[in-house]
């Protein structure tokens, strides 16, 4: 909430939180969270001050790269680029199959795309388009750092803009999202609400 109206954490500033209504603590989800509302004279209807969660929350991601970096120090360039290179990869590798298994490698290969997809729908992108211009320029310029250039810095170069993840939790990614995938389809039943035969 600092960052998105200039107030800070720390100090109370002529554009942070001065006058108000009511304080009380609500729970949303799991999480309990301080709910500010304001005189009725204001716009504002209410503002949810979670500053320390998001520093806490920020703090553990920090320790867990660190954790993963430990355990192996190799690095990915982030914003999309390894699953953009990956999906282009694994396409190429679908056109020398005949069979039913270029399905399943081109729809492995659609789902990579999902995550660079999010990414710039979440920085207010078209997402289609911008997907698919990158994905052309890294086939063009055989560029695989090429990704989603969320924070507007006039590059797609993840290199240039020194964006990495760790490989550890890269592959964890994957690796996990294709268990899931596996375990729903071994489901070779469906159980339909209104069946009444079951007793329910």
């Amino acid at each position: 909430m600092s960052r998105a109206d200039g107030s800070s954490g720390r100090t109370e500033g002529s554009r942070g939180l001065r006058a108000f209504g009511r304080a009380s603590i609500s729970t949303i989800g799991v999480a309990a969270v301080l709910r500010i509302t304001v005189a009725t004279s204001s716009k504002i209807c209410s503002v949810l001050l979670m500053i320390v969660e998001e520093a806490k929350r920020a703090l553990h991601d920090a320790l867990c790269v660190v954790r993963n970096l430990v355990r192996d120090d190799n690095v990915v360039y982030g914003g999309g680029a390894p699953e953009l290179s990956c999906s282009i990869t694994i396409n190429k590798i679908a056109e020398q199959h005949k069979g039913l298994e270029q399905y399943a490698l081109r729809a492995f290969a659609d789902a990579l795309e999902a995550v660079p997809c999010a990414l710039a729908e979440n920085s207010g992108m078209a997402p289609l388009e911008t997907v698919s211009e990158i994905k052309a320029r890294q086939v063009a310029e055989g560029n695989p750092r090429l990704g989603i250039d969320c924070m507007d810095k006039g590059t797609a170069d993840m290199k240039e803009q020194h964006i990495v993840e760790t490989l550890h939790a890269k592959k964890q990614q994957i690796l996990l999202a294709t268990q899931v995938v596996k375990m729903i389809l071994k489901i070779d039943d469906i159980q339909a609400p209104a069946d009444q035969s079951m007793g329910f």
